[in-house]
């Protein structure tokens, strides 16, 4: 089994705009529905997988103007056709540094977290649409 793995240098873009140098966190969600398929002749629950499902957050640390992180967010905040790519690391994508795309989703929230004497975040969570693994270099 290969070691832990140190996570350096992951890349994220949300809307076409590469906020990498803006995160500080991304936690994804990924699966499929669970549809019953079990029959008579079943002696416990059988399940297949439905339509993919998607949700996940983003923590980004704030700047304000129209070209900044706040102005580029509010013009996808409640667009249902938003993308999002994440990937591992800086690189070519690969096996040891896969790329997540999540198409057609929906940022939901954008509440911006406001400490007295500490740097300003916004907490993105995000739901729906499709999502790809991609390895191939």
């Amino acid at each position: 089994m290969a070691a832990s793995v140190y996570l350096s240098q992951p890349q994220v873009t949300i809307a076409g705009t590469d906020f990498t140098a803006q995160c500080q966190a991304v936690s994804l969600e990924l699966g499929y529905d669970s549809l019953e398929i079990t029959s008579f002749a079943d002696s416990g629950h059988l399940m297949a997988p439905g339509l993919q499902t998607v949700s996940g957050s983003i923590t980004l640390y704030v700047s304000y103007g129209a070209t900044e992180v706040e102005g580029k967010i509010a013009d996808a905040l409640g667009d249902g056709t938003t993308t999002i790519v994440v990937k591992k690391a800086s690189g070519a994508v690969a096996a040891n540094n896969p790329e997540w795309t999540i198409s057609n989703t929906m940022i939901s929230t954008e509440p911006l977290v406001w400490n007295y004497g500490e740097i300003q975040v916004m907490e993105l969570s995000f739901e729906g649409g499709t999502w790809v693994r991609d390895v191939t270099p």
